[in-house]
């Protein structure tokens, strides 16, 4: 069952899943909240913008945006709603490989083979499944004012339970006004739109990585790696993909 959003005092929660097409959404909740959104790309930025903010300032909120995971509505007390992108599993981790490869800024993966970069112990959580992770975890252990100015990090770095197929399509059944595709970037743009009731808007793709193969010029062996390791999300992928077909 997919909530409704009539309710124009809801507060709306944008699930950025790393690697999506996020940013760009993103910035069009910024355009049409103005500063009334907190949050942003980055995993620190929204738990800490929201840890020091007060009751009153948070009833203000029009939209929280961040890499933040189900579960963290379990801290407001009014209603709200999810949105959420979801990308073709392989497209993700390949975009991040090349990405995170690029990034002068980022040492360690200099020389570091696509296979080697899937085979590194401690980036599981975040190559293995991350989107049926970030969609399954129930967060509400946690009180992010109090304990977790990090809390995707603490979520990703820590044994806090597998990714659960069932409770990850559930949530999305329950919870999500929308669950965007990638793949679909302008389709579920619009279908946003229809759904929150925006005018006309304008946007231009942001943080995307033309720097970077595409998945048919990759060694069969690595995107048979990447396949091995999501499977998890590629049948949420193509779950999510089909409903929001059937809603265009």
């Amino acid at each position: 069952m997919r909530i409704k959003s009539q309710n124009k005092n809801r507060l709306l929660i944008f699930m950025h899943m790393p690697k999506t097409a996020g940013t760009t959404l993103g910035q069009i909740f910024r355009k049409q909240y103005a500063n009334q959104v907190c949050g942003g790309g980055a995993q620190k930025d929204t738990i800490g913008k929201l840890s020091a903010l007060s009751d009153a300032e948070i009833n203000k909120l029009k939209c929280i945006w961040g890499h933040i995971p189900f579960g963290i509505h379990n801290y407001f007390k009014r209603p709200y709603i999810y949105i959420t992108m979801l990308r073709d599993p392989v497209e993700r981790i390949i975009s991040m490989y090349y990405y995170l490869y690029h990034n002068t800024k980022i040492k360690w993966i200099n020389g570091l083979s696509f296979k080697e970069f899937l085979s590194i112990k401690s980036l599981k959580p975040k190559i293995e499944n991350l989107q049926t992770r970030f969609l399954s975890w129930e967060s509400r252990i946690i009180n992010y004012k109090r304990t977790e100015k990090n809390l995707t990090s603490f979520m990703l770095d820590s044994n806090q339970g597998e990714p659960n197929l069932e409770r990850a399509k559930k949530n999305i059944n329950d919870y999500f006004a929308i669950v965007g595709i990638t793949e679909l970037f302008d389709e579920s743009i619009s279908l946003i739109k229809r759904e929150l009731g925006w005018d006309d808007i304008d946007y231009t793709k942001k943080n995307v990585n033309s720097n970077r193969p595409a998945k048919d010029q990759l060694p069969v062996e690595i995107i048979s790696m990447i396949k091995e390791k999501n499977k998890l999300d590629i049948e949420l992928y193509d779950y999510a993909k089909k409903k929001l077909e059937d809603n265009l």
